[in-house]
């Protein structure tokens, strides 16, 4: 976070529940429902609209289904540009640090955008 300035990680979290208009919501980044990828999956369509296909993400209840939504919604952010190094068993398993990171490089894309190379 040093490099971006002076947010925290409740700023963060303000600016992606600002984003993010419909449920599900978070609470914080130990929030259980992260795990179903839905509210990460909804965060991106507000920067692309274009760029989930919805018929690829499931409920996420099952780990099966948890695992796939958590590959997808990394592999969403990283085609966007987005540079993260988030793993998806850190969000299957909820890593408070790394949805932090993750929401953080998501963030740092937004307000900071790289050119098209």
């Amino acid at each position: 976070l040093k490099n971006l300035g002076n947010i925290n990680e409740e700023q963060v979290l303000d600016w992606a529940l600002k984003r993010v208009t419909r449920e599900p919501k978070i609470t914080s980044m130990k929030d259980p429902s992260i795990r179903n990828c839905h509210f990460l999956f909804n965060l991106l369509e507000t920067i692309d609209p274009r760029v989930i296909n919805f018929s690829l993400v499931t409920p996420g209840i099952s780990p099966e289904q948890i695992q796939q939504n958590a590959k997808y919604v990394i592999s969403v952010a990283m085609k966007m540009g987005i540079r993260t190094f988030i793993e998806w068993e850190d969000i299957k398993e909820v890593n408070p640090r790394m949805i932090l990171t993750f929401l953080t490089d998501i963030y740092k894309f937004v307000n900071n955008p790289q050119p098209k190379q």
